[in-house]
């Protein structure tokens, strides 16, 4: 699994509308730790960061890599792909809250 930046972090937490607190909630982990590693002040330990990407990613999130790191929230009823970086209908958030339409996503 690849690595997933601070930035990455709360752009998906804020793409779904959550609060640290909620994230923090469905990753078993308090919501210091999550404020923390969004601000690029901690290190995620093992279990925490998997923990982070797993409860953002089961609420629909798909974290991009690469060099263009970014994430997106699956269309409905889309599974998840085996690979991030499979290009399909998604409003993208970049590494600087950048909003980018997909190819059938309408503009921001």
């Amino acid at each position: 699994m690849d690595e997933v930046r601070p930035e990455q972090l709360r752009a998906a937490r804020v793409l779904l509308g959550w609060s640290r607190e909620r994230l923090a909630a469905a990753a078993n982990t308090t919501e210091a730790t999550v404020s923390r590693i969004e601000a690029a002040a901690a290190s995620a330990n093992e279990t925490t960061l998997p923990a982070l990407r797993s409860a953002l990613e089961a609420a629909g999130v798909e974290f991009m890599t690469g060099e263009a790191p970014g994430v997106r929230l699956r269309a409905p009823g889309q599974p998840m792909p085996a690979s991030s970086a499979t290009h399909t209908p998604f409003r993208e958030v970049g590494p600087e809250s950048e909003v980018r339409g997909g190819p059938e996503a309408p503009e921001a």
